[in-house]
């Protein structure tokens, strides 16, 4: 497999996002979320392609992703909100493929502190929590108030999601607008924290370090078994004449060894098409 930079992207702690990654076999366009095109892109890396060839369009978000699906700049869109009756009536089609815990990641190089009580969460968030134990200041990196990771982190306590709005409000908060924003962010500030996919945290060869909340570590098998309930729903968009690449994508990442080597990568298969 042969890789090489479609365009220039964000500076990284590391390798995934922002990438082509080619090889022998049916080509198709991806972009879109993040922590959803990171997975892809490793699902069908070198040691394992299914014949398909990616190339990868990076930092789209969601809702850029879908512009350049519509626009014809890319075969399959990566999503992490349901499609709207809007984008259906233009003939968009969604299928649920993965889901990841969302998890809260600091730096690994934070050693002052590896889990949190939910209480200090909220207390994170609205300020009460200022310093870590090394008395490096606490840094919240938030995302937008209609991001599918604030509205995650609502689902999953309505009282730190309503701190986590209020933190928005802050003057000079730090607001990530992609998940390779947040990414960067995590691992470069001193101090920061915030949330992104255990997938995301897997992929970083030890950057970021996810937190357990309450004393219940962050995992695929929690999350399966309920114990972890904050998650992140990633949706695989494409036109209702979608093209080859975009078909085949689609049938591998439902089949059973797909799904096997996900769950490896932090994800669990979607819930239904």
């Amino acid at each position: 497999m042969r890789r090489r930079l479609l365009a220039a992207a964000p500076a990284l702690a590391f390798g995934w996002l922002g990438s082509t990654w080619a090889a022998d076999g049916v080509s198709v366009r991806i972009g879109g979320t993040g922590g959803g095109v990171d997975a892809l892109a490793q699902l069908f890396d070198g040691s394992w392609n299914a014949g398909l060839a990616l190339s990868v369009v990076p930092s789209l978000g969601s809702g850029g992703g879908l512009k350049a699906l519509v626009a014809g700049a890319i075969d399959v869109a990566v999503i992490s909100r349901p499609i709207t009756a809007e984008e259906q009536a233009q003939g968009l089609q969604a299928v649920e493929a993965f889901r990841s815990p969302l998890v809260w990641a600091v730096a690994a190089r934070n050693r002052g502190v590896g889990a949190l009580k939910l209480q200090e969460l909220i207390d994170v968030y609205t300020g009460q929590m200022a310093q870590w134990p090394d008395g490096v200041p606490v840094r919240p990196v938030l995302r937008p108030a209609s991001d599918s990771d604030t509205l995650a982190v609502q689902a999953f306590h309505p009282g730190l999601g309503q701190a986590l709005l209020l933190a928005l409000q802050r003057p000079g908060v730090r607001v990530a607008m992609t998940d390779t924003e947040a990414v960067d962010d995590l691992s470069q500030i001193p101090g920061a924290i915030g949330t992104t996919t255990l997938g995301l945290v897997l992929s970083s060869k030890g950057v970021l370090r996810a937190l357990d909340v309450n004393g219940v570590a962050p995992s695929v098998r929690a999350l399966a078994e309920g114990r972890w309930r904050a998650q992140k729903v990633i949706r695989l968009v494409t036109q209702a004449q979608a093209p080859a690449g975009a078909t085949r994508l689609l049938q591998q990442v439902g089949g059973a060894p797909a799904q096997a080597r996900m769950a490896r990568l932090g994800h669990l298969p979607g819930r239904s098409s």
